[in-house]
């Protein structure tokens, strides 16, 4: 067995959030080694303030929670950091997670205060696990 030196990129919600919240896809952190990545981008002229949390859950459609804030870190700096609230600027933000610090499930909630028209885009990135050669 080797360990693989691809990255798979998940996409986790692309398109326009107007209701509240609005969850994205799970991601099964268990078929990945080492830290995840997730990036939240959205295009500039969004209408609304949003607010990005990632959370986790032991099982697939379960009872969902905000992950520890020691869990999420800069790739730049390895300091404990957290997701900006988008506005109506353009934005692009990528944390870290710590996958020693993260049940099986993660996904991100994005809370629209007013329900006005955001496109945002979520997607996870992460080394897959142990394969054979």
């Amino acid at each position: 067995m080797a360990l693989s030196f691809r990255v798979d990129l998940d996409n986790l919600y692309v398109g326009l959030v107007n209701t509240d919240p609005e969850p994205s896809a799970e991601l099964d952190v268990s078929k990945y080694v080492g830290n995840i990545f997730i990036n939240v981008a959205q295009n500039a002229g969004g209408s609304d303030t949003l607010a990005v949390t990632v959370q986790h859950a032991t099982t697939s459609g379960g009872s969902f929670g905000s992950v520890p804030a020691a869990a999420l870190f800069d790739p730049t700096t390895g300091n404990a950091s957290t997701f900006t609230d988008l506005a109506a600027t353009a934005s692009n933000q990528t944390l870290g997670l710590n996958r020693q610090q993260l049940k099986r499930f993660v996904r991100v909630l994005i809370s629209d205060a007013s329900n006005n028209d955001n496109t945002v885009s979520v997607v996870a990135a992460g080394q897959p696990g142990y394969t054979e050669l």
